[in-house]
C-alpha cells in the first residue's frame, strides 16, 4: 500500500488528498486511513460534468402548494435525510410490498422508515410513485382485476395520515400505469403517467386536476420484441434535456438485456430513440445473510457463499448463461440484469444549469444504480443495495442536491486541528479517515482516492 498526503497553510481553501493504490477484490473493505505528513497544496480540480451542459435553462417560477389544486394536500415527506444532523443529500423513497411507502438512505446505503398506507386491500396495489419537489408524494391505485379489467385512481399519498385521498378516477385498462415522473412545462408542474415505455403517456396538471387529460406521444420502439420497451418500468425527467445524434430528450428510462444496457429516450412529442451499450455481465457471489441481513462469517472470519442446488443452477443458466452456474457450486448474482423499476432524477434548486443526476433501482438482484452521460456514451454502475422485488416504483424531490454516496464512503473522521503561529487552524498530521470501499464487480480493480476537508475557518472545501 502507498499513502501520500499533500496540503499547505493557506486560509483560503484546505485540501487534502489522498493517494491510496492497491486492488480490491470483489467485496467491501472498510480502511482506516492516517494523514502521515504534510508537502505542499493542490488545488481542487473542476468538477466534471455527467451531461452537456446547458446555458438556456430558464429560470423556474415559484413553486409552493397555494399554486396547486385545492384538493391536493400539504401532507409531504422529507427531501433530504440527514447525516449527524446536517442535509446529506436527496432521500429517494420506494413503494414495495403494494402499499408500504419505504425512505432509502442512499448515504447509509439502507432502507429507513417504511409507512403502511391504509385502504390498500388485498389483490390491489400502488403503483406509479412520483414526488413534487416540495416532497408530496402521488401514484396510481390499482384495484382488483374484474372482467380482465382494473379500476385505476389517480391518488395522493398522505404519509402523515398513512392513507391516500382519491384525486381523478382513471380509464379501466387491464394494465397497470407502472411508470411516473413528475415535469414541468412551461413553468406549470405536471405528473406524467404511463404503461411501460413508449406509450401514450397522460400528462395531468397538477395546478388544476381535469377529467379531460389529452395524451402525449412518448414515441414507440419497434426493434422486435427483445427490445420491448414496455419492460423499461420506470422512467425520468431530465429538466435540461439530453442531446443525443443532435436532438434533445427529456425522458429516460433503462433495462439491461444480455448484457447490454438499453436506455430508452423520448423527447415527449412523439420520438424516442433506444441506445445500446455492452459489457454488463458483472456478477457478485451471493452470501449468506442472518434474519437482520448480515453476512454470515465462517470460522475464519471469511463470508459464507450460498451454493447452487441443481434446479437452482439450472434456472440460473436459463436466465443468464454467461453466469455459467453448476450444482454445488457458488451462487453468483448477475448484478446489472433485469427491469428498473424505481427511477430517480435530483438536480440543486438553485442553479438550473447543473445537470440532472439519474438512479435507477434493480427488481431483481437489487442495487442502486447510477446511469451518467460522458461524451456521448451512457454508462451504468452501482452505487448501493437495495431490496430485490416485482413491485419497485420509486421517486423523490426533483431539485434537491443529490449529495456524495456512492462505493466509497467516508464512514468517520478524526481531525486534528492545529493553530499555526498567526493564529490560523488547519489540519495536522495526526487526523484519520475512515473509509468504506466496495468493488462491485467481479473482478479486482485499481483505484485512488481523494479526500476533501473543510477549512475550519471559512467552511470552504
Amino acid at each position: 500500500m502507498m499513502k501520500r498526503f499533500t496540503s499547505q497553510g493557506r486560509k483560503s481553501v484546505n485540501v487534502i488528498r489522498l493517494f491510496i493504490g492497491f486492488a480490491l477484490l470483489a467485496s467491501t473493505l472498510v480502511l482506516p486511513v492516517g494523514v502521515a505528513e504534510a508537502a505542499e497544496t493542490i488545488e481542487p480540480d473542476t468538477p466534471g460534468k455527467m451531461f452537456p451542459e446547458s446555458h438556456n435553462v430558464a429560470k423556474r417560477q415559484k413553486y409552493s402548494h397555494s399554486n396547486l389544486d385545492s384538493e391536493i394536500s400539504d401532507e409531504k415527506v422529507d427531501c433530504s435525510i440527514e447525516e449527524n444532523g446536517k442535509d446529506a443529500g436527496a432521500a429517494l423513497y420506494q413503494i414495495i410490498n403494494n402499499n408500504e411507502l419505504v425512505k432509502y438512505d442512499p448515504v447509509a446505503g439502507v432502507y429507513g422508515d417504511r409507512i403502511i398506507i391504509d385502504g390498500v386491500d388485498a389483490g390491489e396495489t400502488l403503483n406509479g410513485l412520483l414526488v413534487d419537489p416540495d416532497g408530496r408524494v402521488f401514484a396510481v391505485h390499482m384495484g382488483k382485476k374484474t372482467n380482465k379489467v382494473k379500476e385505476r385512481k389517480f391518488v395522493q399519498i398522505l404519509p402523515d395520515s398513512k392513507r391516500f385521498e382519491e384525486l381523478l378516477t382513471l380509464t379501466k385498462n387491464s394494465n397497470s400505469y407502472n411508470a411516473a415522473t413528475y415535469i414541468e412545462d412551461d413553468g406549470v408542474p405536471y405528473a406524467l403517467l404511463s404503461q411501460g415505455f413508449g406509450t401514450k403517456a397522460k400528462k395531468i396538471n397538477l395546478t388544476k386536476i381535469d377529467e379531460k387529460i389529452a395524451p402525449i406521444s412518448l414515441g414507440e420502439n419497434t426493434e422486435g420484441p427483445n427490445n420491448d420497451s414496455s419492460k423499461v418500468k420506470d422512467f425520468i425527467w431530465v429538466q435540461e434535456g439530453l442531446t443525443v445524434d443532435n436532438h434533445k430528450y427529456f425522458i429516460v428510462g433503462i433495462r439491461v438485456a444480455d448484457g447490454t444496457l438499453e436506455v430508452h429516450l423520448s423527447d415527449m412529442n412523439g420520438k424516442s430513440a433506444l441506445k445500446k451499450f455492452p459489457g454488463y455481465k458483472d456478477w457478485q457471489f451471493k452470501f449468506e445473510t442472518d434474519d437482520n441481513g448480515n453476512v454470515e462469517l465462517d470460522d475464519e472470519g471469511n463470508p459464507e457463499i450460498e451454493k447452487y442446488t441443481k434446479s437452482e443452477a439450472k434456472k440460473a443458466n436459463k436466465e443468464n448463461p454467461w453466469i455459467n452456474a453448476k450444482d454445488g457450486e457458488p451462487k453468483k448474482i448477475a448484478i446489472f440484469e433485469g427491469t428498473y423499476g424505481a427511477a430517480y432524477n435530483f438536480k440543486p434548486s438553485n442553479d438550473m444549469n447543473e445537470v440532472t443526476s439519474m438512479f435507477f433501482s434493480n427488481n431483481e438482484s437489487g442495487g442502486m444504480m447510477q446511469l451518467k452521460y460522458v461524451d456521448e456514451k451512457f454508462t451504468l454502475s452501482k452505487v448501493g443495495p437495495s431490496d430485490p422485488t416485482s413491485d419497485n416504483d420509486g421517486g423523490g424531490c426533483p431539485f434537491t442536491e443529490v449529495g456524495d454516496f456512492g462505493p466509497i464512503r467516508v464512514i468517520d473522521v478524526d481531525c486534528d486541528i492545529q493553530t499555526d503561529a498567526k493564529g490560523n487552524e488547519y489540519v495536522g498530521t495526526d487526523t484519520y479517515f475512515q473509509i468504506e470501499i466496495t468493488n462491485n464487480s467481479s473482478e479486482p480493480e485499481n483505484f485512488e482516492i481523494y479526500a476533501t476537508v473543510d477549512n475550519p475557518e471559512d467552511g470552504i472545501d
